[in-house]
């Protein structure tokens, strides 16, 4: 049958154990240290991402506040604007209604000269009629 030998146990165990040793130091240290730096090389990309993330937040952000306070200088621009136009509107018609108003008068002043030249006319003609009318009542 199969028999144990202690000698060829212990060498077995120290063989083991050297081998354990020499694959430490020759292919799990380099592995753990890879390993290792792969992880700070992750992390310090996490980090970096995480970093770039918040300053795209804070542009968005003053972006947005940039955007909010151009439409607010917009609409007080538009604003002044309105006034500034409906001022010149109210000028120009009250330069309009000022135009009308003596035009007016102009129009006025001459009707009322031709009404008293076509009542001097009708006061020249006067006699004549009546004697024409008398003259067709008779």
């Amino acid at each position: 049958m199969l028999s144990l030998s202690p000698e060829l146990l212990a060498i077995t165990v120290v063989v083991f154990l050297f081998m354990v040793y020499v694959l430490n130091i020759i292919l799990y240290k380099p592995i753990f240290a890879f390993l290792k730096s792969r992880e700070s090389v992750s992390l310090d990309y996490q980090n970096k991402i995480e970093g770039l993330s918040k300053k795209i937040e804070e542009f968005d952000q003053e972006s947005r506040e940039s955007l909010l306070k151009a439409r607010e200088e917009a609409k007080q621009i538009r604003g002044q604007k309105v006034k500034e136009v409906n001022l010149k509107v109210d000028q120009e018609i009250a330069i309009f209604k000022r135009q009308m108003l003596s035009s007016r008068k102009v129009e006025l002043e001459e009707l009322e000269v031709q009404k008293n030249a076509v009542l001097e006319e009708v006061k020249k003609d006067l006699p004549e009629f009546s004697k024409l009318l008398s003259n067709k009542l008779v």
